[in-house]
């Protein structure tokens, strides 16, 4: 854990001095893995296929804030889902809008939390996000990672029964009742997918238990720091740190030593 702390203090001196450049190269970056992503899963074709369409947009979206990359990924996604079929499209999107509108409504700051969580799942390493902002970010990461999980799973199911719908559409088999079939089939998938569920439960779990432990450290520096432990000499300290690293004089009850001058023995003093 200490570890991750020292990152963290190194991340937020460098942050502090080049931020404007980071946030650029990190919006270019997530955005342009992002929309690749998307195209390549989802296997439709549409104009934001096109490598350089998805280069253009990743230059805007570095310049705007990351809300937009969002809604430039949910139309991305809109667009596929439409040319791979009517099912496709309704699903899907109507599965994402109520995303959106949710994430909107009431984790409309967490757009990092979002949007790393959906790379994260992509890459298969879903465990740094919660990592990362239970010790950055704030409680309600959560539900923007939340957001991410549920967009990221139902991209991945529309992808899966994409195919399908390709060959419906070549054969010219799309037919009302078979729209209506396919419609069954992809809400049943997406309701059923213990996968999606089981995902939800680990990451919310994992910021919990990173969140928790921060939040313990800091309670714990602030009831030293109130209680006069963090105003020690640095003499004192010394003996504190000798004690910590097993020095057994430091712990002997006949030998005093003096805080503040006061002559306390060390053995009535309680840590």
């Amino acid at each position: 854990m200490k570890g991750i702390y020292n990152i963290r203090t190194l991340f937020e001196k460098y942050y502090s001095e080049y931020g404007n450049y980071i946030d650029a190269a990190a919006k270019f970056v997530t955005a342009l893995i992002l929309f690749m992503q998307i195209n390549g899963r989802i296997g439709g074709k549409s104009i934001f296929g096109n490598i350089f369409v998805e280069l253009i947009l990743a230059l805007v979206c570095a310049i705007l804030p990351p809300n937009v990359m969002i809604v430039l990924a949910f139309v991305a996604a809109l667009l596929q889902f439409a040319s791979v079929s009517i099912a496709s499209l309704a699903v899907g999107g109507g599965v994402l809008l109520a995303v959106l509108l949710l994430y909107f409504a009431f984790a409309s700051r967490q757009a990092w939390a979002m949007l790393l969580t959906i790379l994260g799942l992509f890459f298969h390493v879903p465990c740094i996000v919660p990592i990362s902002f239970g010790l950055m970010g704030s409680t309600m990461s959560a539900a923007g990672m939340a957001a991410g999980t549920v967009f990221y799973y139902t991209l991945l199911t529309i992808g899966k029964l994409g195919g399908a719908s390709v060959d419906l559409a070549m054969a010219k088999q799309s037919t009302a009742e078979k729209i209506l079939a396919e419609l069954q089939t992809m809400i049943d998938t997406l309701l059923g997918e213990q996968e999606m569920i089981l995902m939800l439960v680990v990451l919310l779990a994992v910021f919990a238990c990173i969140s928790g432990k921060k939040d313990g450290d800091e309670a714990c520096m602030e009831s030293c720091d109130r209680s006069g432990y963090g105003h020690l000499s640095g003499a004192d300290d010394g003996r504190l740190h000798d004690a910590a690293s097993g020095d057994r004089d430091f712990m002997d009850p006949d030998r005093n030593i003096d805080l503040g001058g006061s002559g306390i023995s060390a053995g009535t003093v309680v840590f």
